[in-house]
């Protein structure tokens, strides 16, 4: 996430925290990309809903973005590339199927956490409420899918 005007308006820590937010769920919206096509039929269910809540989140937290003058044109991190590289290994094996789930979760919570920091650091109390909600609307998912894998 870059700067496109210099009026700092949610703070140096606020910005940290949201641009690694935003990373993590384009991220992780990579990984389910490649999940969604290559999971076992009993997957893919989860893996499109995963993806489309990611693609709704990560679409809402950009127009809040820019509406505050900040551009969010990143794809990612490189950990885009490491879960779309463990996804095609497990594929290769056969084993991208609901015991991928608990590695799932894990992706999961530290994009939790990315919003736990975010909502944390920023001031705005509009946003907040937005990161609470995009928050629980994971988390919800997230313990929808427990008892998997």
């Amino acid at each position: 996430m870059n700067i496109k005007s210099s009026n700092g308006i949610f703070g140096d820590d606020a910005e940290r925290a949201l641009q690694t937010l935003m990373t993590r769920l384009k991220d992780v919206k990579n990984g389910f990309e490649k999940l969604v096509s290559e999971a076992q039929e009993d997957l893919e269910p989860i893996a499109r809903e995963f993806k489309a809540l990611h693609d709704k989140h990560i679409d809402k937290l950009r127009g809040k973005l820019e509406e505050h003058g900040y551009d969010v044109s990143e794809d990612g991190s490189f950990m885009s590339q490491v879960n779309e590289a463990v996804i095609a290994a497990r594929s290769y094996l056969g084993t991208v199927d609901e015991n991928v789930m608990a590695s799932v979760r894990n992706g999961e919570q530290h994009v939790i956490n990315a919003f736990d920091d975010a909502i944390n650091k920023v001031e705005n109390s509009k946003l907040c409420d937005e990161l609470g909600t995009m928050r629980s609307e994971l988390r919800d998912c997230v313990e929808r899918t427990r008892h998997i894998g």
